[in-house]
Formats: structure tokens, C-alpha cells, sequence
């Protein structure tokens, strides 16, 4: 009763700082990074669950279990994935106290993207970019910041 208590005293941001602590909580958020990369790169090209299940040489029930966040991945099987929908798979660790963002980088036209300070990047076409940059400027001007739809941005 008393655990029961304090949990509804205690605020989201408590709440979700606690869980933030458990490797459980890292799990399931790389879980959902890696099944909505695959899920993304699925959409862009068409692949259906029967294409990818065919070109990696499983069941298109995996394919279901996988991008629901239900299936047990090894590395492999994520090489796997990702190089059935044309993608590359990379792992990344960074220290705890930083701040990681992915850029896909091509070769292409340049856009500037505001994140905290300006960068440039080589960059192929992307649909809401300027949205999303206008957002992140929105703390340091003003004005509307000019941006082509050029970036792909995770």
C-alpha cells in the first residue's frame, strides 16, 4: 500500500528518471530506434513483410515479430534486417552525459541544419526538414531560417 502511495505521488519526471536507470528502459528504446529504421526503410522502398521475409530467407511471422519489438535480435540477424531493406547496420556507444544525434550523410546538395549551433552537411532530398529546423532554431532567432528540403535527418 505504501509503494502504491508513493507512486502516485511522485511526478512523471520522477517517474521517468527512475526508469532511465534500468537497462530495460535502453532496451526497448533500442528496440523501437531499430524496428522504426527498418520500418522507414521498408516504406521508402515498398518492401513488404513477404519481400523482406523472402530476401533474408525467414518467415514473414518474424518479419511481424520483429517490427512489433517482440523478437529476441542478435547482431546477425540485425545485419541481416537491415541489409534486406538496402540499409547499413552501425552501433554506437557514447558516454552517458552526451547528447547523440545520427545524421545520414550524402553526397549532394548542402543544407544547413540548426541543432544547438549551425552545421553543414552533403545531403540528398527529405520531406520536413524545414520544419524540423525551424523548430530547433526557434530558441536562437527569430526569423525564418531558408532551408531546402535537402537532409535526412534521424
Amino acid at each position: 500500500m505504501q509503494k502504491e502511495r508513493d507512486m502516485n505521488t511522485k511526478s512523471f519526471k520522477e517517474i521517468f528518471a527512475e526508469a532511465r536507470q534500468k537497462d530495460s528502459y535502453w532496451v526497448e528504446g533500442a528496440i523501437l530506434d531499430f524496428t522504426g529504421d527498418i520500418e522507414r526503410l521498408m516504406k521508402q522502398q515498398n518492401i513488404t513483410n513477404a519481400m523482406l521475409a523472402d530476401r533474408i530467407g525467414t518467415s514473414r511471422a518474424y518479419i511481424t515479430k520483429v517490427l512489433r519489438g517482440t523478437a529476441n535480435f542478435t547482431i546477425e540477424t540485425m545485419v541481416k534486417l537491415s541489409r534486406g531493406v538496402g540499409g547499413n547496420f552501425h552501433v554506437h556507444v557514447a558516454d552517458q552525459q552526451a547528447k547523440v544525434q545520427w545524421f545520414d550523410k550524402y553526397e549532394g546538395k548542402k543544407a544547413r541544419i540548426i541543432n544547438e549551433e549551425v552545421m553543414a552537411f552533403d545531403v540528398q532530398p527529405c520531406a520536413g526538414v524545414s520544419d524540423w529546423v525551424q523548430k530547433m532554431a526557434k530558441p536562437y532567432t527569430s526569423k525564418p531560417i531558408k532551408v531546402d528540403e535537402y537532409a535526412a535527418v534521424r
